[in-house]
């Protein structure tokens, strides 16, 4: 009997192995990109690129609104992938085109339509592993959203767009900020059992020209305030989301919010872009306006984000290198916003490592987990006002 046990633990340990070395090959996060939405009356078209099962013989599967394409082509070879992914197995073969003809109206039968991308053991990586941890990703990690374009509210001019997303184009500003709101909300509801609709105030920091913000305006009875430091954006939002209160908010802090007062705080390609002494200021500021038990979510350029900087190998060695050494790196400068800020060194891009956010981060709030991969490449920080 003990003999048949040890036989058992041998073969187990050997199987873990092998499906870790097997695992290995994948990123730690591997985000699909949607770069052509094409919405006619009768259908819609996509394109993009999904990174590939590793095993030629795995099917991957896209689908709308739950349902099958009626025309799929993947995977279609991106040469360069080759190179610039040269981390991942067949990245070359990404590319897909994919067809679904279909009335308008039936489409947007709920307001939006929704497009995921899986394939079965596509894995996920669990850096900061709590009790929520799963092999797997759930499915709204893996999914894109866009709301029907009859009903979105003001779109800011190109300028304006640039300035938060560094692209002019409407679609993408309109499907990443409703994609980044749905998943935002679907982890709340899966982690903490509350939603948008559960929170008394919510302030969107770094909210810039309402890219996420303008979604709530269908979220009734939430208090919802943004707040930025581009007054130009500031003031587009207060004159065209008539349903929330946005604020113009000051390089370093104090702010004018009150303590305690804000059960969710998101802030979605902000710390990205502040030095380490700032970005410790406004940690601590936003634990202080939050309700004790209240969460923050912000995103951090992680190792997802170095992955797809699609760099060459030793680069991309040297700077993660120094990342995971230094645990906070700056990267580059960074002129996006230089037309609407007086100190033009203000923003830049910058790198945490995971360790760091633990270590460093913990010290203010409870890091409750890190999503890698969850907002485009950016990792999700979880975060939780202690009590």
């Amino acid at each position: 009997m003990l003999m048949s046990r040890v036989i058992d633990s041998i073969r187990h340990r050997n199987l873990a192995r092998l499906t870790a070395r097997c695992d290995s090959q994948y990123l730690d996060a591997e985000p699909w990109v949607l770069d052509q939405l094409d919405v006619a009356d009768d259908g819609v078209k996509i394109g993009g690129w999904a990174l590939p099962p590793i095993d030629p013989n795995t099917s991957a599967t896209f689908a709308i609104n739950g349902q099958p394409f009626d025309r799929l082509d993947y995977p279609r070879e991106i040469p360069i992938f080759k190179d610039s992914l040269w981390m991942r197995p067949r990245a070359e073969a990404a590319g897909f085109r994919a067809e679904r003809r279909q009335p308008r109206a039936k489409l947007f039968c709920d307001g939006f339509i929704s497009i995921s991308f899986n394939f079965p053991g596509r894995p996920v990586r669990a850096p900061y592993r709590s009790a929520w941890y799963r092999p797997t990703l759930p499915s709204y990690h893996s999914t894109w959203y866009f709301r029907d374009p009859s009903l979105q509210i003001a779109l800011p001019d190109t300028k304006r767009r640039y300035r938060v997303i560094g692209s002019e184009s409407e679609d993408m500003f309109s499907l990443g900020g409703f994609t980044d709101f749905m998943r935002m909300n679907a982890l709340l509801e899966d982690r903490f059992q509350f939603g948008y609709r559960d929170c008394q105030r919510i302030l969107d920091w770094g909210c810039g020209c309402g890219r996420v913000a303008r979604y709530f305006a269908t979220v009734p009875g939430v208090d919802f305030h943004g707040g930025d430091i581009d007054p130009d954006n500031v003031s587009w939002c207060h004159d065209n989301l008539k349903f929330g209160t946005f604020h113009h908010l000051p390089l370093h802090p104090p702010t004018r919010l009150a303590e305690g007062s804000f059960d969710l705080v998101y802030g979605i390609s902000v710390f990205t872009h502040l030095r380490e002494n700032v970005q410790f200021s406004w940690l601590q500021e936003l634990n202080r306006i939050l309700k004790p038990g209240g969460i923050a979510l912000a995103t951090i350029h992680g190792p997802t984000t170095m992955n797809y900087a699609m760099m060459p190998a030793e680069h991309h060695r040297l700077i993660t290198q120094r990342i995971e050494t230094e645990g906070f790196v700056i990267t580059a400068s960074n002129d996006q916003i230089d037309d609407v800020v007086e100190d033009k060194d203000y923003y830049v891009n910058v790198a945490h490592s995971r360790n760091y956010i633990r270590k460093q981060w913990g010290q203010t709030f409870e890091v409750v987990d890190i999503l890698p991969g969850f907002i485009w490449t950016h990792d999700l920080v979880v975060l939780r006002k202690r009590l």
